[in-house]
């Protein structure tokens, strides 16, 4: 995958990429010093989604998923979330996903205090 220069994050809307079979991958344009190109949210499955890691909380990040879950269609929804960790580029958009989906939420004890 050929990722290009990004003027504008705000300028780009993402998409779902297909990885392999149920494994799709959403790559949010961020311009932060530790993703100077984009930072990935992974779906797993089919009807019944599970997200690797949520994102930053931030507009752009709960906005791009929302848009793919709307492309995605009414037969697939978000049942679980998992956080790799508890950096808040994978699990500061958590607080969104409860508050609109409330998927079950798997994370290691670690992260407990964000989740």
């Amino acid at each position: 995958m050929t990722v290009k220069s990004l003027k504008s994050v705000n300028s780009v809307v993402p998409r779902a990429v297909e990885l392999g079979p149920r494994i799709r991958v959403l790559q949010v344009p961020d311009d932060s010093p530790m993703h100077p190109v984009c930072t990935n949210i992974y779906l797993l499955g089919d009807r019944e989604i599970t997200l690797i890691d949520t994102g930053v909380e931030d507009e752009r990040y709960s906005r791009a998923l929302f848009q793919c879950l709307l492309e995605l269609g009414p037969r697939h929804r978000v049942s679980a979330a998992a956080l790799s960790h508890s950096h808040l580029d994978h699990a500061g958009g958590l607080r969104w996903l409860r508050a609109s989906i409330g998927p079950d939420v798997y994370a290691h004890p670690g992260t407990e205090p964000i989740v």
